[in-house]
């Protein structure tokens, strides 16, 4: 099913998103969940005509709907999770009840997307499919105003150089950090609300956090974390697809100058761009730039980095801090997201 998406116009995000999945011989797949008040039974057909107008003809084709009786929550996301892991189809729908799970090959949608096709998920089934044709069809023409955008980037070398200050080097942790990590252990998220002021910005607190993990021992060698960010301009906040892309964050000034694309696509044409995404892929530290997921951190399949935070924007001066790992001890990690909690509303 995976070689479907080599038919089609993608992202350069999405595209490395496809040699990854090559390369593991495993796709990634982004998921979330709707609530459905429906007075009928769940129509598959409603479903592939969002597809259809929202990604485009022939994709309508790639899904699997998941229906069976008297099983849990957590059993029919995993059951959609899977199905699109396995490569079996491209979109995975599993209906429980009052609710539907859905799950899509990371190629297709990042978690913006997921966002997007939330409410129109549920309204095209409570209201009718053609209430959200409309939006869908622009999703759709959004995204491949954004293919445009990209290749025009390269046509008029539209890039600036990244510059490279000193020898990047992907963080790694300290062994004997509170932050420590093992393969060998379950993977857990604990997370922790702050109230902060009105105009405190996502990015902001980003930049706290490199503050403190700079001062902190934490870090046991290198100067560059991966992060992510969603590439749409305002003009383009309803696009349907893959629009997310890696950007590195310094935590010693190793790097300078924005992107004004992600990595993924400035390593296609700069040499120095490529070095650094290479590096941010070996860190062992991913700091959540984008949007969050829509499914809780244990629900998660694909974790690409043994350590990863998130800040979620929760209301006008609402945080929740999420650090999630495989972490050799959860009361450490306990008492480092409390500092860091602290840090960051003291500094803030």
């Amino acid at each position: 099913m995976i070689n479907k998406l080599l038919d089609i116009p993608l992202s350069e995000e999405a595209k490395a998103v496809v040699s990854k999945s090559y390369y593991s011989n495993e796709s990634i797949e982004v998921s979330t969940f709707i609530d459905l008040n429906l007075e009928n039974d769940f129509n598959p057909e409603i479903f592939s005509k969002i597809v259809y107008l929202g990604w485009g003809d022939g994709l309508d084709q790639c899904i699997k709907f998941i229906s069976k009786n008297q099983i849990s929550d957590y059993e029919a996301l995993s059951l959609a999770q899977l199905e699109v892991k396995k490569s079996n189809a491209l979109f995975a729908v599993s209906k429980i009840k009052d609710r539907c799970y859905i799950s899509i090959n990371h190629a297709l949608a990042d978690e913006h997307t997921l966002n997007i096709i939330k409410p129109l998920v549920k309204s095209a089934y409570e209201n009718g499919i053609s209430c959200v044709s409309n939006k869908l069809s622009e999703g759709r023409r959004l995204y491949h105003d954004y293919l445009k955008r990209q290749k025009d980037m390269k046509k008029e070398k539209r890039l600036i150089k990244k510059q490279i200050n000193e020898n990047i080097i992907p963080v790694k942790l300290s062994k004997i950090g509170r932050l420590s990590w093992d393969r060998s252990y379950e993977r857990i998220c604990l997370d922790n609300i702050i109230t902060l002021n009105k105009n405190i910005t996502k990015d902001m607190i980003i930049n706290k956090i490199l503050t403190f993990l700079s001062a902190s021992e934490e870090i046991y060698e290198g100067n560059i974390i991966c992060s992510s960010k969603d590439w749409r301009l305002s003009n383009e906040v309803n696009a349907i697809g893959m629009m997310t892309g890696l950007v590195d964050l310094s935590v010693s000034n190793a790097s300078s100058e924005e992107l004004v694309t992600s990595l993924e696509t400035y390593s296609k044409y700069d040499s120095q761009a490529d070095k650094i995404l290479k590096c941010c892929i070996m860190s062992e530290l991913f700091i959540n730039g984008a949007d969050s997921r829509g499914i809780q951190a244990s629900r998660v399949k694909n974790t690409s980095f043994p350590v990863g935070i998130n800040v979620e924007k929760l209301n006008d001066s609402d945080f929740k801090i999420e650090i999630e790992g495989q972490f050799k001890s959860r009361e450490a990690v306990d008492k480092l997201l409390i500092e860091l909690s602290e840090f960051l509303v003291n500094k803030l």
